[in-house]
């Protein structure tokens, strides 16, 4: 049965930043543990909102030219959303569906189906399904999509062109992928997705997530953390057999502390910029994502 139409579909608001009590991280103060208030998870829930554009289809070859085709589009759990429904031989659309998320590494399924002839047949084909994971940094250009099929199929080149937009929450401040390892969280060196996430104007807080959670695997408020580069002789040092990284960074509080690493050029950079870097969230912002 096709999915109800996508018409009239509109995007929820984006939630509003949580407000907490101000830390010191960004202003290089000590901090009097006593009068910070601890974050639990609930206080960094992020909500997205994401655009699907299926636009085309390529290498059909499965079906006659008459036969009506139109997609589908999901993501993770939500209600299918469909296209319109057009013949095989002028296989274009240029249909939106609006969805909103709350997990960081969602999953965007794009399938193609063709209408099932058969007048006791109530299930259409499925020719075709395309997966796609995004972020907020991913490309918002439309990108071809090499679709998978069943073995045996004719249209082992199928290719579905979809552009997929993911909206930045205002307290998703930064995200990407790192490598960490600390003495109470993160305890196996291993590389995670992360976000940097904003609670009030002066509390952060760096949370990992899995795919299709909307709840961080693990949570580092960071409150009184110090961050600054170190080179990779020394992080070796310290943590025997590392393996992955390339560019190391430390986050460091009386009794605790956490060894980042990334593989992206620009991090190097910050041996030249230490003096243009204030306190230690901007080095945040620096060492981690840019």
């Amino acid at each position: 049965m096709l999915p109800k139409s996508i018409r009239g579909m509109k995007p929820r608001r984006r939630s509003s930043m949580l407000s907490r009590s101000q830390s010191s991280l960004s202003r290089g103060d000590e901090v009097d543990e006593s009068h910070v208030t601890q974050l639990s998870k609930s206080d960094v829930v992020l909500t997205f909102q994401i655009e699907v554009v299926v636009l085309e289809v390529r290498n059909l070859k499965s079906v006659p030219g008459t036969r009506i085709i139109y997609c589908t589009m999901e993501v993770d759990t939500s209600d299918k959303l469909a296209t319109d429904q057009v013949e095989a031989s002028k296989p274009y659309w240029d249909t939106q569906g609006d969805f909103s998320t709350s997990h960081p590494l969602p999953v965007v399924k794009v399938k193609l189906y063709s209408e099932n002839p058969g007048m006791l047949s109530l299930d259409d084909k499925e020719l075709g399904k395309v997966v796609i994971r995004p972020t907020p940094l991913s490309s918002k250009a439309p990108e071809w999509y090499k679709a998978g099929v069943s073995k045996g199929s004719q249209d082992q080149e199928l290719k579905i062109k979809v552009a997929v937009r993911m909206d930045k929450p205002m307290n998703m401040k930064h995200c990407g992928y790192l490598y960490a390892m600390g003495k109470t969280v993160w305890k196996k060196w291993k590389k995670r997705y992360f976000v940097l996430v904003q609670v009030s104007q002066y509390t952060f807080a760096i949370c990992s997530y899995k795919e299709k959670k909307s709840d961080p695997s693990e949570m580092l408020q960071l409150d009184g953390y110090t961050v600054d580069y170190i080179e990779p002789a020394g992080a070796m040092f310290y943590h025997m057999n590392l393996e992955g990284g390339k560019f190391f960074f430390n986050t460091v509080r009386e009794g605790d502390s956490v060894l980042f690493a990334t593989e992206d050029e620009p991090v190097s950079l910050l041996k030249k910029n230490r003096r243009k870097l204030k306190n230690s969230l901007s080095k945040f912002y620096y060492f981690s994502f840019l």
